[in-house]
């Protein structure tokens, strides 16, 4: 059974969707739902290390980081919030390799 699944939203009304698809995976207590959320760093400088923990809150929109806080909430198991900043599809990629998920959704 799944013990860790990445779920990556972008703030989009399919974040929606994809929040309610995750209880039919029937997760036991023990199990942990990583929700991801990327911001596009339209200005990346290269040269600049891309394996950060998390990017600052302060990048984040209150109201972004209270959607994401919302979703934690209707989880039945144990949650984490993971908020990078770069490509979406490299963060995800780099978040799969990180959180070594045994699922991932992804709406990004």
């Amino acid at each position: 059974m799944f013990k860790k699944i990445l779920v990556a939203l972008d703030g989009s009304d399919l974040s929606e969707q994809i929040i309610a698809m995750v209880p039919q995976f029937h997760l036991q207590s023990d199990a942990t739902v990583v929700l991801a959320h990327v911001i596009i760093n339209l200005g990346a400088d290269p040269d600049i290390a891309v394996d950060r923990p998390q990017a600052d809150t302060e990048t984040i929109s209150h109201q972004q980081l209270e959607k994401l806080q919302y979703y934690q909430s209707l989880l039945p198991c144990q949650s984490e919030i993971e908020i990078v900043m770069g490509e979406p599809a490299e963060e995800i990629i780099r978040l799969v390799l990180y959180c070594s998920p045994s699922g991932t959704l992804c709406n990004d």
